[in-house]
């Protein structure tokens, strides 16, 4: 899976503008989360067509990064994502992002992206 995440200095309407270039490109956005820290807004996206998305946001002079994440399912309770960082630390797979992307009954999917998605992949199962 690849995530794309924006990194802008605050700027009124931004989340607006991203949402409006996607939409206009009939890309479908199928996760977001929007944070602001301090002086610095962050837009996490996954759509239905990554490279076209990335080229959009790009075009506009969008500061647009990209990341490549593994997805894997764990129980949805307190601590089983505690469990699977831990074993990502204990395994020395340093982890640059952690998404969670669905939850259902007892379910969670989870996007995490890594310094060695492989790695983390064979680890996770």
């Amino acid at each position: 899976m690849k995530l794309i995440t924006v990194i802008s200095q605050q700027e009124d309407g931004l989340l607006a503008k991203v949402t409006e270039i996607l939409a206009k490109g009939n890309i479908n956005i199928e996760a977001l989360e929007a944070t602001d820290i301090d002086q610095w807004s962050l837009i996490h996206l996954d759509v239905d067509r990554y490279n076209e998305a990335l080229t959009l946001l790009r075009d506009a002079d969008i500061n647009a990064i990209t990341e490549d994440a593994i997805v894997t399912e764990i129980t949805d309770e307190p601590g089983a994502l505690a469990r699977v960082t831990k074993r990502l630390h204990d395994a020395h797979i340093i982890v640059h992002s952690v998404r969670i992307l669905h939850r259902q009954n007892d379910k969670a999917l989870v996007a995490i992206a890594t310094e060695d998605n492989d790695k983390a992949q064979t680890l996770l199962g």
